[in-house]
């Protein structure tokens, strides 16, 4: 049986995607002028990349779990 992601798994890649977004976001914001934006959005974005990431490799070890069984 050939491995595959988990279906479950795309709650953790939709946050890294809007962490990436909020990368930009946060750049933007710096161009501007606007610091306490950026400060703002740049936690968001730290938490987003991080959380996803948590998140995606739980699901992938849970399915890895799931299959041994």
């Amino acid at each position: 049986m050939r491995p595959h992601f988990p279906d479950d798994a795309w709650v953790g890649l939709a946050l890294v995607g809007l962490g990436f977004i909020l990368v930009v976001v946060t750049l933007a914001a710096v161009s501007y002028g606007l610091v306490s934006v950026a400060v703002v959005v740049g936690v968001l974005c730290g938490v987003c990349l991080v959380g996803g990431v948590v998140l995606a490799v739980n699901e992938h070890e849970h399915a890895k779990r799931t299959r041994r069984r």
